[in-house]
C-alpha cells in the first residue's frame, strides 16, 4: 500500500482485506502481527470496513490466530460464522427468486454481493451481505413485482424496534425514484435467527444518468443469468464511484470501505480481464471517471501493478474530470465539493457526514422523516 504514514493497526487491516494473497502480504501480515498492536483498534477498522470476516478467514489460514486478543478473536469468529448462516439463507433465497422468474420466462442477473458469493469469496464466512441484488430489464419491472409479492415481499423499510415492515410516504417514494437508479427495496421478514429481514434491491441502470440504451446491451450480452464479465466488472466500478462519491450515501454513512474496492479488484484478478478492453468499454458506457478514480485508489491501497496501465491508458484515450480524485458530490446537482479529509481518513472513519455542512444535513434529515 501506498501509505507509509498508517499506523500498523490500519496497515494490518488492508493488507488483511484481500482475498488474494502474495508472499510478501502474508509475511507483512506475521511481522505486523508479532508487534505490539491493539487488537480491539483492529477489530473496530475491520467494522467499518465489512471486512471482519474477510479478515479472520484470512487469519486462520496463515495459522496466527494465536496472536489476536482473545476478546478480538471470539467476536471475529463469531462474526464469520454469523456470516456463514446468513449467506447460506440469502444464496438460498436467491435461488428462489432466480427460479419463481425463470418459470415466467424473465431474465435477472444477480451482482455484487449475490454474484460473487461463493465465487471468488468461495467460503461464505469471508464476506458479509445485507441485501441480495439484481441488475434487470426496465421493461420487465412490472412482472418482477408481481413475481416478488407472490413471494411474500412489499416495499419498503424494515424497522427494527417495531419488528415490522414501514411503507415509504407517496412523497418519499417520488423523490426515491427522481434521485435513484434502483427500485425501492423489496423487503420481507425472516425466521431465521440471524436475519431480521431480506431485501431486495432491483437495478437496471449502471449509474445516475439511467442510460437505458446501456442497459439494454448490457443484457444482450449476458446468458445464463450472469452478466458477461467485462459489463459485471464495470458495474461494479460504478457502483463504487456512485457511492463514494455521492452525497446521499455520505450522508447516511455508506459511501466508501475495504469491501468495495476489494470486489472490483479480485473481480478483476480472478477474472483475467483485458486492461483494453476495460478501458474501451469504459469510455463507451460514460465512465471513464469511475474507472480512473476506482483504479487510482486501488493502486493506493494494493499497489498489484495492472492499475497503472488502467490510468495511463485512460489518460491517453479519454477526457477525465481533472479533480475527480479530491471531490465528491456526482449526484449534487448544485456543483460538485471539495473534499477536507484525505481518502486514508474518510476509510478508517466511522462515518464522513461530517463533510457535509448543516444546510445538506437538513434537507436529507427532512427526507427521512417523510
Amino acid at each position: 500500500m501506498n501509505a507509509p504514514f498508517l499506523c500498523n493497526e490500519k496497515k494490518l487491516t488492508i493488507l488483511l482485506s484481500r482475498v488474494t494473497l502474495s508472499k510478501d502480504n502474508i509475511s507483512e501480515i506475521k511481522k505486523i502481527a508479532d508487534l505490539n498492536i491493539n487488537w480491539l483498534d483492529v477489530l473496530s477498522y475491520l467494522v467499518i470496513n465489512k471486512t471482519v470476516g474477510l479478515a479472520f478467514y484470512n487469519l486462520t489460514k496463515i495459522g496466527i490466530l494465536s496472536k489476536i486478543h482473545n476478546l478480538t478473536y471470539q467476536i471475529m469468529k463469531s462474526t464469520y460464522l454469523v456470516n456463514k448462516f446468513k449467506n447460506t439463507e440469502l444464496m438460498q433465497e436467491k435461488h428462489r427468486i432466480l427460479q419463481a422468474c425463470k418459470k415466467e420466462n424473465i431474465n435477472i442477473y444477480p451482482v455484487k454481493g449475490a454474484n460473487i458469493i461463493g465465487d471468488i469469496y468461495n467460503d461464505y464466512g469471508m464476506r458479509m451481505m445485507n441485501d441480495i441484488d439484481y441488475f434487470v430489464n426496465m421493461d420487465d419491472f412490472a412482472r418482477i413485482n408481481s413475481v416478488l409479492l407472490s413471494l411474500s415481499y412489499t416495499q419498503g423499510e424494515y424497522d427494527r424496534d417495531s419488528q415490522r415492515i414501514n411503507y415509504y410516504s407517496k412523497e418519499k417514494m417520488l423523490i426515491w425514484k427522481a434521485k435513484m437508479n434502483n427500485t425501492i427495496p423489496y423487503v420481507r421478514t425472516s425466521n431465521n435467527c440471524f436475519l431480521d429481514e431480506i431485501a431486495i434491491d432491483l437495478s437496471a441502470y449502471y449509474n445516475l444518468d439511467r442510460n437505458n440504451t446501456l442497459s439494454k446491451d448490457v443484457i444482450q450480452r449476458s446468458k445464463n443469468n450472469e452478466l458477461e464479465k467485462y459489463d459485471h466488472y464495470l458495474y461494479l466500478v460504478a457502483h463504487l464511484y456512485k457511492e463514494a462519491t455521492g452525497i446521499i450515501w455520505i450522508a447516511h454513512s455508506s459511501d466508501v470501505n475495504l469491501i468495495k474496492f476489494c470486489d472490483v479488484r479480485e473481480f478483476f484478478l480472478s477474472k483475467e480481464l483485458s486492461i483494453e478492453t476495460v478501458v474501451n468499454r469504459a469510455i463507451q458506457y460514460n465512465l471513464s471517471d469511475a474507472l480512473f478514480y476506482t483504479n487510482y485508489f486501488l493502486k493506493e491501497l494494493f499497489e498489484d501493478g495492472y492499475e497503472d496501465f488502467i490510468l495511463e491508458s485512460l489518460k491517453q484515450k479519454a477526457i477525465l474530470n481533472s479533480d475527480l480524485i479530491n471531490t465528491f458530490g456526482t449526484d449534487w446537482q448544485e456543483g460538485k465539493l471539495k473534499w477536507k479529509k484525505s481518502f486514508f481518513d474518510r476509510i478508517f472513519d466511522y462515518s464522513n457526514a461530517n463533510e457535509l455542512d448543516s444546510n445538506i444535513m437538513e434537507r436529507f434529515k427532512k427526507y427521512e422523516k417523510m
